[in-house]
């Protein structure tokens, strides 16, 4: 899984770099970035097939993992139309409430307290924060595929000891497509993985 994730996201990469620079999805230099020139965006397309088809390939499609799967694919095509028509905030939030709801609907969630309302409020929150976190990261050569990278081995250890496979296979998923995405995005930078990117990563390690 680990390995398929990685060679997936380096062979989309240099695909998804051409494709960007050619029809002119690039990240301008700003004040709140640290590149210096155009720079080709949707490098989340890549991470996004990486880890899709590495959870596709090895993994047990449960009803929760389908919720993961499904939930993603919105969180990954609501940052792809933000990449490329620039939607409201607001329309952004309400997307990943959405999501955070498929996933809900899945049968993840907070169990820990006895308040359905309460865990259905404490999980929405989990999802769209830490959605938006990575999001925020998103603003250095390597920093937010980095910290999903560390995240996800992290995560895969826990589960490892813990006994949880399908936990397991996301990590290496996550792990695997991070780690050939950053072969690009270390600095300097030759693709940004974008709100494609970024969210998805976020969404994914949230669940």
């Amino acid at each position: 899984a680990l390995l398929l994730a990685f060679v997936v996201s380096v062979a989309a990469t240099p695909a998804v770099i051409r494709l960007a620079g050619r029809y002119g999805f690039v990240a301008r230099p700003k004040a709140d970035r640290w590149h210096s020139r155009p720079t080709p965006l949707l490098g989340g397309i890549a991470l996004y097939l990486g880890v899709t088809l590495s959870i596709l390939a090895f993994g047990t499609l449960g009803r929760e993992m389908l919720g993961v799967l499904i939930g993603g694919t919105l969180i990954f095509v609501l940052g792809l139309v933000d990449d490329v028509l620039q939607i409201k905030p607001s329309t952004k939030f309400l997307g990943q409430i959405l999501a955070s709801c498929v996933v809900l609907y899945a049968g993840l969630g907070f169990d820990l307290i006895p308040n359905p309302f309460l865990r259905l409020f404490l999980t929405i929150l989990w999802i769209v924060g830490i959605t938006n976190a990575f999001n925020l990261l998103d603003n250095m050569d390597g920093l937010s595929a980095g910290v999903a990278a560390i995240s996800a081995m992290t995560t895969f250890i826990f589960s490892l000891v813990q006994g949880l496979p399908e936990i397991s296979l996301l990590s290496l998923a996550v792990l695997g497509a991070c780690l050939g995405f950053l072969i690009f995005n270390f600095n300097p930078a030759r693709v940004f993985m974008g709100d494609c990117g970024s969210l998805f990563l976020g969404f994914t390690l949230a669940c």
